[in-house]
């Protein structure tokens, strides 16, 4: 372990204080949260603007070094420290993936269904379908198999489970149908929007819509139990 190489070299991380030592293996400089005012969170946003307007290539490079130019008591020293408020603010990067560079160059509009509504998208199955099947068959762990598994799959897909993939997202779209009438007849009556400000200095989901999220993963998971209830 290289701690331990390094006290027998020179004592380079502390021998008797286990906080020194702790904090020296971990990367940690041992110095307070810095917490920036508004002032400063304006000043990070209106300079990232500015090289955007300057059409130069936003990095964390230069917008701390133009912070630093701009005040040079600037709380933030680092680029490490930057990142972390500029993540906390919003200013994620946005990644491009291949298909959207494919559809752009032949003028086709993609139709993405978010993430956690996947079990809308009849294509789910059979791609889960298609992994399961090289994962079973990938003993060598070549690319030349995997692209003949690919082909032996797709090959052995047939109209009648291509309709079965469809008959199990229609069973999912059926079951958030019932959910959501199930919250606009029974829940939403009986909530007061009054009660659901939050006093505090963040913002939090109001509990309308905290109990439609129970409501949409109860009956996600068996929604024949509100079709039985609504027969009593």
């Amino acid at each position: 372990m290289e701690f331990v190489a390094s006290d027998k070299n020179g004592n380079e991380i502390p021998l008797y204080s286990t906080t020194e030592r702790l904090m020296t293996m971990l990367g940690h400089s041992g110095r307070k949260k810095v917490v920036l005012s508004e002032l400063c969170e304006d000043t990070m946003c209106v300079e990232f603007h500015k090289i955007l307007e300057e059409k130069q290539y936003p990095t964390l490079e230069k917008l701390l070094a133009r912070l630093l130019k701009t005040n040079e008591d600037f709380a933030l020293k680092s680029v490490t420290s930057l990142w972390r408020v500029m993540k906390r603010l919003g200013f994620t990067h946005k990644r491009t993936s291949k298909a959207d560079l494919c559809a752009r160059a032949f003028d086709v509009k993609l139709v993405k269904i978010p993430v956690r509504h996947c079990v809308l998208n009849p294509v789910e199955p059979g791609w889960a379908g298609l992994k399961h099947y090289i994962r079973e068959n990938n003993t060598r762990f070549r690319l030349n198999d995997i692209h003949k598994f690919i082909l032996e799959y797709l090959s052995a897909v047939g109209p009648e489970l291509c309709q079965s993939y469809f008959r199990h997202a229609r069973k999912a779209e059926e079951s958030f149908k019932v959910a959501d009438n199930y919250v606009e007849q029974h829940i939403d009556p009986d909530l007061d929007e009054d009660t659901d400000k939050y006093r505090g200095s963040l913002a939090r989901p109001s509990q309308k819509l905290l109990r439609k999220q129970q409501a949409l993963l109860y009956f996600e998971k068996d929604s024949n139990k509100y079709r039985s209830s609504s027969i009593h």
